[in-house]
């Protein structure tokens, strides 16, 4: 590479090229990572209703751990949706238990036998369309909020404009190197997402932590366009429906979600790839 510059027809010293290149990739990165760490937004609207919907396929500890915090949150008026994805663990007894307690708690089944038929978009989209509510707040079941006020946060500036909101999720942390790497990785990728969205390009979110208006995800037809992929319920559905005007991006630690990170490397290779 470096013979090919130094033969161009520029003439300049690869070293030249190499340092110009160098500080334009540093420029982009620190003009969207300083939007990440500057950004501020507290023109919140109304509280709105909003419908919290989880897709959940062998996660009984988790549920156990998690359902209780999400339904203590601090948000006058919400709902939870958890749909079973044809679990074969304890999972729906889990989920019988739980809706005993908590009476805004309700849950789809998806029979087992219908397993290799559908997939997490097709769970999602039961879960919104059971929604009563306009705004769906997605999150998944081995994911805990940073605050009480996680619902209230994440949905306050919905208005006639912000239809979509992409929140930052980050890994507990853990001991060993592993645990690091996914941090550092979650880090860098969430600054990315989040500076282009503040700087006015929208590309992708985690549905980990991801709201939006009922009404865009319908419009669209949910996720018709890459139904056929495994992935993509939420980088590729942002990447489609979010620009300038409808999206806002949400970072501060009230806002985010914890997740439970891959233990194995293999384990972590496959959610990456």
């Amino acid at each position: 590479m470096i013979d090919l510059i130094e033969n161009s027809s520029f003439g300049l010293p690869a070293a030249v090229v190499f340092g110009i290149a160098l500080c334009i990739q540093l420029f982009i990165l620190l003009f969207h990572f300083l939007k990440t760490a500057s950004h501020t937004s507290d023109n919140k609207k109304a509280i709105q209703p909003v419908s919290v919907v989880i897709a959940a396929r062998n996660e009984e500890k988790n549920l156990l751990e998690n359902v209780p915090k999400i339904m203590a949150q601090s948000h006058p008026n919400f709902e939870v949706i958890i749909v079973n994805d044809s679990s074969w663990d304890d999972t729906a007894e889990v989920l019988k238990a739980l809706s005993l307690s908590y009476p805004a708690l309700h849950v789809i089944h998806i029979d087992e036998e219908k397993q290799n038929m559908h997939g997490k978009k097709f769970a999602i989209t039961l879960g919104i369309k059971a929604a009563k509510n306009d705004i769906i707040l997605l999150t998944d079941a081995d994911c805990e909020p940073a605050s009480n006020d996680w619902i209230t946060e994440m949905t306050s500036h919905f208005s006639d404009q912000k239809q979509l909101a992409i929140g930052f999720s980050p890994y507990a942390r853990r001991e060993g190197w592993l645990n690091r790497i996914i941090r550092f990785d979650t880090l860098m990728i969430g600054c990315q997402y989040i500076g282009f969205a503040r700087s006015g390009s929208p590309y992708m979110g985690v549905g980990r932590n991801l709201a939006y208006h009922k009404d865009l995800f319908f419009k669209i037809g949910g996720f018709k366009s890459h139904y056929s992929l495994a992935s993509g319920d939420d980088d590729l559905f942002v990447n489609q429906v979010a620009n300038s005007k409808n999206t806002i991006a949400i970072a501060t630690p009230d806002r985010q979600t914890i997740s439970i990170p891959k233990e194995t490397w293999s384990a972590w290779f496959t959610q990456k790839r």
